[in-house]
């Protein structure tokens, strides 16, 4: 009996420290996995922000570029309405012309004093209208401009204002850029002081607004010991006018990252 003893003492203390064993195991798989799903969450969150920021930054592109495009056909409209009042005025002069050459060849006084009047007043009535011309074309590329920079702005400060959430785990930098000077892209049609005008033949490409988004990151070095990540994503949108004979649209532009 006295030879047992020790063997049920060892026995004892087997069965009394496995409890304490199992205890420390389920702690360390507790710890790991929770661990591992905030690592998820974490992840799966800042991607949330990154899609997120995405959609904010085309939301505001295509509505101010679709708005801006609609500002500049309007403009255009404005003008080929004044082709009309273009097309009489240098009718006219050509008719008063061929009378004052004809006036002055039959030496007729009067009638040569007439034809200069006219030809007078006609002249300024296309130099007026060339002047109405001319502060729509110079106006619409002031408002192009001031327009493309807006939207840059907005974006700016939207995309921007969501990024202040990961500061502390993340350095953020968007770029934005216009893509192109986009103009008016009208030309005139006819010779004269005050000519007609016409679209350009590439005034898709030339009155195209688009704009260029770049997101890059990367981890701070506190937050190193729980992720260390960088990347960077470009996207692109805008928007382009097409007109079929007198309708107006206003196409969205896509790319390969939309």
């Amino acid at each position: 009996m006295a030879a047992d003893k020790p063997h049920w003492k060892a026995s004892l203390l087997l069965t009394y420290q496995c409890p304490e064993t199992n205890k420390g195991f389920f702690s360390v798989h507790f710890i790991l996995i929770s661990g591992l799903i905030f690592l998820i969450f974490f992840c799966f969150s800042f991607l949330s922000f990154v899609s997120i920021t995405k959609t904010k930054f085309l939301s505001i592109c295509f509505t101010e570029s679709i708005e801006l495009q609609k500002k500049i056909i309007k403009a255009e409209k404005q003008l080929f309405l004044l082709n009309s009042l273009s097309t009489i005025l240098q009718t006219q002069h050509d008719i008063f012309t061929a009378n004052l050459i004809a006036a002055t060849v039959a030496g007729n006084a009067p009638a040569v004093v007439i034809a200069k009047t006219a030809l007078i007043k006609i002249r300024a009535s296309q130099t007026q209208l060339n002047h109405s011309q001319q502060i729509i074309i110079l106006t619409t590329n002031t408002l192009i401009k001031a327009g493309t920079a807006n939207i840059i702005q907005k974006i700016h400060a939207s995309t921007t204002e969501s990024a202040k959430t990961w500061s502390d785990y993340f350095r953020v930098f968007f770029s934005i850029r216009s893509e192109q000077d986009s103009e008016m892209a009208v030309q005139p049609r006819t010779s004269g002081v005050a000519p007609n005008y016409e679209l350009k033949p590439s005034y898709k490409e030339l009155q195209t607004v688009a704009f260029n988004w770049q997101f890059r990151y990367f981890t701070k070095s506190e937050a190193q010991k729980l992720l260390s990540s960088q990347n960077s994503f470009l996207v692109s949108c805008g928007t382009k006018p097409e007109r079929k004979a007198n309708a107006w649209t206003v196409e969205i532009q896509k790319d390969k990252y939309f």
